[in-house]
């Protein structure tokens, strides 16, 4: 039986040559540069935040930005406000926050799931320029074609 273990310092090279078998088409120009392994250039970092009126908490925002190598793009994990609050535009707020701070470390794209019932999260994604990719996942997308996409062009 194969014996599971962290990788070592030296094995950059031999994992970067398994890496590109399994990638062997999207990296043939990486690999012929000989550039190693993405994992050295990946980072994650995860988001919780709150909306707090002056009764308390009142809803949270969880999101994960992923950098892959030269890719970086972030995740809406959970989004919640209770419903006595709802209509305010804290959800809004706190999807606009997540996008500022995901575009501040480089993300290319945001994406976002959501049960195929839920038609109200689905128009509160839409408004916050989220294209829908079917009818419970949504596309955030930086830079030019998204303002392109945002004024119909």
């Amino acid at each position: 039986m194969a014996r599971i273990r962290a990788a070592s310092g030296d094995e950059a090279s031999r994992v970067s040559e398994l890496y590109y078998d399994l990638h062997p088409i999207e990296e043939k120009e990486s690999r012929e540069r000989g550039l190693v392994l993405p994992i050295r250039e990946s980072a994650f970092r995860s988001f919780l935040l709150v909306a707090e009126e002056e009764c308390g908490l009142v809803g949270f925002i969880w999101a994960n930005y992923i950098k892959y190598g030269s890719f970086s793009y972030g995740v809406i994990e959970e989004l919640y406000v209770q419903p006595s609050h709802r209509r305010k535009g804290i959800a809004t707020a706190l999807i606009r926050t997540v996008l500022d701070e995901m575009a501040a470390l480089g993300a290319k794209v945001v994406s976002v799931s959501t049960g195929r019932g839920n038609i109200e999260a689905q128009k509160l994604y839409e408004r916050c320029e989220f294209a829908a990719v079917d009818d419970c996942e949504f596309l955030f997308t930086f830079g030019p074609a998204a303002s392109e996409a945002a004024q119909g062009k």
